[in-house]
């Protein structure tokens, strides 16, 4: 009996030594396995971030390479009214109303690139004296295209085109019985083939020796007047000189815009010296999401352009234009 227990014990102890060097095996396995499966995490992370920046930088890459087409723009009405009632200083009750759109559309790609910019205004003023009348009008698209020269993309030899002209006749006052201005008439289209340098996204300066000017009286009253200079009863002039365009389209503070457009040309003939100038500028303060007040002014100055009575017939010589006009409106950045 003593030597059966002995071996009861002996096989007991056995089972027990291996199934405590099993379960020691068995933790170190685990161990063993938990260690790799964190260090596999490891390396997938590794790998998941270094596939997220590749793709970054892939996406990135194709985005400079791939055409691009951009836009932005101001558009708005406005309106500025005076009332008066048994006042002392005097002075007439009236209302101005004007609608304006400032406009970019840009396409830019790898050696390429495509500008057309929009200014254009048209307002009208009512007054007890005169009603109804014509108090800001002009239209001026330009759009040009070039391939950079340089690599930083800061000089492109470029084409543009370019017309400036009015929507409705002018007159000096509203109850003169002529007019001085119509659609066309003066119009100007240009054609110039230079260079085109932009430094900054928001400026631009375009200088062309190789200029056609076209000048259009498109009214046979005012080509009759020879206002513009090209001839009595004539309708069209080609001129060829040099052009300096400057661009200029900036927000300076957080709601504050500024848009210059100004255009400089001489011609090659005998007024070679003669600059014709047209520059616009509207500032923008922005007081709320939709309520703008604006300041727009206008310069110009042709020294074929005459001075002319009510009646739109030539008295004098060529005088500097300024308009300016204030206002307080509705508007939307796009």
């Amino acid at each position: 009996m003593k030597s059966k227990k002995g071996i009861e014990l002996i096989i007991v102890a056995l089972f027990m030594t291996v199934a405590t060097q099993a379960q020691t095996l068995s933790t170190a396995t685990r161990d063993s396995l938990l260690q790799k499966q964190k260090a596999l995490n490891a390396e997938i992370s590794t790998l998941q971030a270094s596939l997220t920046k590749s793709q970054a930088d892939l996406a990135s890459i194709n985005a400079k390479l791939a055409p691009q087409w951009t836009h932005k723009g101001l558009a708005g009405i406005s309106a500025t009214q005076a009332t008066f009632a048994n006042w002392s200083a005097g002075g007439q009750n009236s209302l101005a109303t004007s609608a304006y759109l400032n406009a970019e559309l840009n396409y830019a790609s790898k050696n390429w690139m495509w500008n057309t910019a929009l200014n254009t205004i048209y307002g009208r003023m009512h007054t007890a004296g005169y009603g109804w009348y014509k108090a800001a009008d002009n239209l001026n698209l330009t759009t040009k295209g070039g391939r950079a020269l340089d690599k930083k993309k800061l000089l492109y030899l470029t084409m543009l085109a370019n017309l400036q002209t009015q929507y409705a006749k002018g007159k000096t006052l509203p109850t003169d019985p002529g007019y001085i201005s119509n659609w066309m008439a003066p119009g100007y289209i240009n054609f110039a083939i230079g260079f085109d340098y932009n430094p900054w996204k928001w400026f631009s300066l375009f200088f062309s020796p190789v200029n056609d000017r076209m000048t259009f009286v498109n009214d046979a009253f005012l080509a009759h007047q020879n206002l513009f200079g090209i001839g009595v009863d004539k309708k069209f002039q080609n001129n060829v000189g040099i052009v300096v365009n400057n661009g200029i389209s900036i927000t300076l503070f957080k709601n504050l815009s500024l848009i210059s457009k100004l255009d400089l040309f001489t011609p090659y003939n005998n007024q070679f010296g003669n600059i014709v100038v047209n520059w616009n500028v509207m500032a923008a303060l922005k007081l709320t999401k939709y309520i703008t007040a604006t300041a727009n002014l206008g310069l110009k100055y042709d020294n074929n352009i005459k001075t002319a009575n009510a009646n739109g017939v030539p008295i004098g010589g060529p005088k500097v234009q300024f308009n300016e006009i204030l206002g307080l409106g509705i508007s939307y950045n796009f």
